[in-house]
């Protein structure tokens, strides 16, 4: 399939020779560092495997090492290092006056005064101090064109906060600085006026004497001179300071205007004339060092002319795979769900907890959720009859105020009027402004603890969303009917498997790193593996953690879940020695290649089996951004959306083992604030021994559409939008006194939906 009208934001490098020449030396760690203190001001040193390479960017030379010659096509690790070294240089020689903030990802802030957001919104002797201005970061990667390796500038534009005021001048205007976060700016040796100053996040602010500063880092109380230090640069800071200049009334006007050029910050139009224009700023400049490498950019993109063609999900709604739907929303209401015939929970007994005074809201509420809305066209039925319930029955506890203690309370006595027979699920009302507090101070978690303990998962729903009317009330209640469902253990449909082998799991694997803060030095204290276990066909088979371990331990720790967790599998399964197996591993991002490492000790363990596994990486933490210039956009609220964001499902085949797909379209994006959207980047690990990067692709798209948190496709597959679900509920759950993560593991919650 060809890609058409498709533009990007990688500009390829011209490379006009296939060989090159370059001086290296055997690799050693002294011998780098060594010269690059001596010579630093004249060449580039990088190390590449065994070998120091050195490109000279002047007359002089140095006696180190030979001179080799090397191909383009064969080297792009080292070609790529050369490039990022002669742009540096080249770009500093001929702009002498904009200082780089990092060496790479290469980036620099715009000189323009229209480029500065606030600025115009700033009193004659703020503006050259604080800004939020645009950054133009630049990264190198190559991609596949053809049987050719085609190596490009990767350009981005963003807006960062500047705040060019020291804590002692701060100290001088009186700020306070007690508690805040301070950050730590000091030169790298030798790149004075050639790089920005390198910034550490060290600590909170403890005291000052107006020269030296006293900050509670993580080796303890460190004075640091006060002129080196900075508040930490965040929006919630700047604005606390123009708040003490200005006052809070003309601070906030200041920040109702930044708001209000959101919708051309993230204009995806706007973006791309940007990054057009850096790119024919760069196509003017001749990249070459002394050594007779060079190159120059081209100020047009590149977008490989190779892509798949992806089918849309198709949802299952019986065994027998005759009740079939293109919508999972019209398949529900024309057939019910997947697993009718073998559901238990036929008439669940579900606790509800709600404030007296919002009984009669509440009531309302919960009836239609049980009988559904007569004029609606998605929830006419309500859940007994669209999931076929026999009934559901309601033990109702009221509250009297909305203290944690009191909610305690009602689940306390709730569980001992009931102890013989437990509840399937519980209804607990929430207010909005229980979001403003910490997880430990907040109901919404304790209650969640406390049920998840006797493993009743929990559905909340906010006051004031009990009493909306019928047309607000349908999207809601049918949403919150799909998650109990889930949450009891159902399964609302499933999709298609493939025929040719014995069995296939999918398994999403995240991680919860907890660290002692967020402050340099700051040393990760344990690791917990989160893992999503489905069937080929997307059904839900377990989720699991491991325990909270340190770091050295995590390997060990995850093996042993996983291969618990697959022994547990393939004996419910009925799996038979000789079985051909297929494992799909889905992980956001590799912590440092451990996990790649546990697949391949854990397939070893499986010697029973024939196993074939692919270790994908799906990621949208990535430079790369499509563009559709065919791409009008959708009308919203006489306003235009999604303009040049390419639909749902296009893809980009990047090389042989990775790819861009698009999971967010004009028609996923919800409002003119979200007009950009960046596809993630699938990447098949080499050392995997299914490669099928087609069908690994479209595997990744159908699970998009297997969320049961709501009936629209996620922007992630389940496989990994679980694993986070879970991760980011059990970092707050820590929080909370009493909480026992095992049971996660060791009650029924494993085989349920509890997190949705």
């Amino acid at each position: 399939m060809q890609i058409q009208n498709m533009q990007s934001n990688f500009y390829p490098i011209e490379i006009s020779f296939e060989d090159f020449q370059i001086q290296r030396t055997p690799y050693e760690a002294e011998k780098l560092k060594s010269l690059r203190r001596d010579h630093n001001g004249t060449h580039s040193f990088f190390r590449s495997d065994d070998y120091i390479y050195i490109s000279r960017n002047g007359e002089k030379e140095i006696e180190e090492g030979e001179l080799v010659t090397l191909n383009v096509e064969e080297n792009p690790r080292i070609i790529r290092s050369l490039i990022k070294h002669i742009f540096f240089r080249t770009f500093r020689d001929k702009y002498l006056n904009i200082l780089p903030l990092d060496f790479y990802p290469f980036r620099f802030l715009s000189r323009q005064d229209s480029h500065d957001l606030i600025k115009g919104s700033l009193p004659a002797g703020m503006k050259e101090k604080i800004g939020f201005t645009k950054q133009t970061e630049v990264q190198f990667r190559d991609i596949q064109e053809g049987d050719k390796t085609v190596f490009g500038a990767v350009i981005n534009e963003s807006y960062r906060w500047i705040f060019n005021i020291n804590c002692e001048q701060l100290y001088r205007e009186s700020f306070n600085l007690q508690e805040l976060d301070i950050i730590h700016a000091q030169h790298l040796h030798g790149m004075e006026g050639v790089l920005a100053a390198d910034e550490s996040l060290v600590g909170r602010f403890i005291s000052t004497n107006g020269k030296t500063a006293k900050i509670d880092t993580n080796e303890g109380e460190v004075e640091f001179p006060l002129n080196e230090l900075y508040i930490n640069k965040t929006k919630g800071n700047i604005e606390k300071y123009i708040s003490f200049k200005l006052g809070e009334s003309k601070a906030n006007r200041v920040f109702a205007g930044l708001r209000s050029n959101d919708i051309e910050r993230y204009n995806a139009v706007k973006l791309k004339k940007q990054l057009d224009a850096t790119a024919k700023l760069l196509s003017t400049l001749n990249f070459h060092n002394a050594d007779g490498f060079n190159f120059t950019i081209s100020d047009q993109s590149l977008v490989p002319q190779t892509s798949f063609s992806l089918k849309k999900a198709t949802y299952i709604f019986d065994y027998a795979g005759l009740k079939t739907n293109y919508g999972s929303d019209y398949g529900l209401n024309q057939y019910g769900p997947w697993d009718d015939t073998t559901f238990e929970i036929k008439r669940p007994k579900v606790l509800v907890i709600c404030h007296r005074s919002n009984r009669g809201g509440y009531s309302s509420f919960l009836g239609k959720l049980k009988s559904g809305l007569p004029n609606s066209n998605w929830f006419k039925k309500g859940i007994v009859d669209k999931y076929k319930l026999h009934d559901i029955d309601f033990v109702w506890h009221e509250i009297d105020d909305y203290d944690l203690s009191t909610y305690k309370s009602a689940v306390e006595k709730a569980v001992r009027d009931h102890s013989d027979n437990l509840f399937d699920l519980a209804i607990v009302e929430t207010k909005q402004e229980f979001k403003s507090r910490t997880p430990d101070q907040n109901p919404y978690y304790h209650l969640k603890a406390n049920l998840m303990a006797l493993a009743v998962p929990v559905q909340f729903i906010k006051s004031d969303n009990t009493r909306l009317s019928d047309n607000g009330l349908e999207a809601l209640l049918n949403a919150v009917c799909l998650q109990m469902y889930a949450k009891l253990g159902g399964t609302p449909w499933v999709i298609p498997a493939n025929q040719n082998i014995d069995r296939e799991l999918i398994i999403g694997i995240g991680s919860s790193v907890t660290r002692q803060n967020k402050y340099t030095q700051a040393e990760q204290a344990k690791v917990v593996g989160i893992t999503t276990f489905f069937s080929a066909d997307g059904r839900y088979l377990l989720g699991d953690r491991s325990r909270d371990v340190p770091y050295a331990q995590y390997f060990e720790e995850l093996l042993n879940s996983l291969k618990t967790s697959i022994e547990l599998l393939s004996s419910q399964d009925g799996w038979q020695n000789g079985d051909t197996v297929r494992i799909v591993f889905h992980v956001f991002k590799p912590l440092k290649n451990i996990e790649i490492e546990v697949v391949n000790k854990l397939v070893s363990e499986f010697e029973n089996y024939q196993i074939k596994f692919a270790f994908v990486t799906i990621s949208d933490v990535h430079p790369l951004m499509l563009f559709d210039e065919k791409q009008k956009g959708i009308t919203w609220s006489n306003k235009t959306k999604g303009a040049l964001v390419p639909d749902r499902g296009t893809n980009v085949v990047l090389n042989s083992y990775s790819c861009l797909l698009q999971l967010k379209g004009p028609k996923e994006i919800k409002t003119i604030r979200q007009g950009i959207s960046r596809p993630v980047l699938i990447r098949i690990h080499p050392d995997s021994t299914f490669h099928d990067l087609n069908y690994i692709t479209q595997q990744i798209f159908t699970f998009t559409s297997l969320s049961w948190r709501t009936f629209f496709p996620s922007q992630m597959p389940v496989s990994l939008y679980y694993a986070n679900l879970i991760a980011r509920l059990l970092s707050r759950l820590r929080q909370i006194e009493g909480w026992n993560p095992n049971v996660i593991s060791t009650s029924k919650l494993k085989f349920k939906k509890w997190f949705l």
